[in-house]
């Protein structure tokens, strides 16, 4: 049973609002979820003695038969005094209107604060999981970085090394071909 259920209940069996509120903070509802409810119960308390009086001339006409006979100003008279009074067990002010449509604005807003809660959610939880890759993005590029340098190193290394077994290289062709030429000399004689 819903909190609404139970208020229309308690209210049905004649409980004051300021024992309805102790009872439903017994069972462990918040305070601002109470008034909530308080306020859509009034509202439907409201809605219903409208829809009655609304009513009330249709049921009227067909107990009598005869409400066409009666002239329409003593008709209003009788059956709608005015008393500028909310029908029995509606304690409302003199804004009840605004009061209604505010309690209608509010209840067709819950689902938009819902979806704004958890689109807050959501962007709460994204930004820290960007934030996260950023940072590991931020690691690897210094990684990379770090490993382009010490290959170019390495590259200039291997550049220096051909560069010295190239003149170990001539040096060893110089002297073969001193030892060569001096041999072929010593047999030409």
């Amino acid at each position: 049973m819903g909190t609404l259920d139970q208020i229309t209940q308690m209210k049905q069996q004649g409980m004051q609002e300021q024992d309805i509120i102790n009872y439903l903070q017994t069972q462990g509802i918040s305070p601002n979820e109470i008034q909530n409810v308080l306020n859509q119960s009034k509202i439907k308390d409201a809605v219903s003695a409208e829809e009655q009086m609304q009513q009330a001339p249709q049921q009227m006409e067909q107990y009598t038969g005869a409400a066409q006979e009666i002239p329409q100003e003593n008709y209003q008279e009788e059956y709608y005094p005015q008393t500028n009074q909310y029908p029995p067990g509606a304690e409302y002010g003199g804004d009840n209107s605004s009061e209604i449509a505010e309690q209608v604005f509010v209840s067709k807003m819950k689902p938009f604060e819902k979806q704004l809660s958890d689109l807050q959610e959501f962007k709460t939880i994204n930004e820290s999981k960007i934030q996260n890759i950023d940072d590991r993005l931020k690691r690897m590029e210094g990684i990379i970085d770090r490993l382009q340098i010490e290959i170019l190193k390495e590259v200039g290394k291997y550049g220096t090394g051909l560069d010295s077994i190239k003149k170990e290289m001539g040096m060893m062709q110089d002297s073969f071909t001193k030892m060569i030429s001096g041999k072929a000399k010593k047999k030409t004689k």
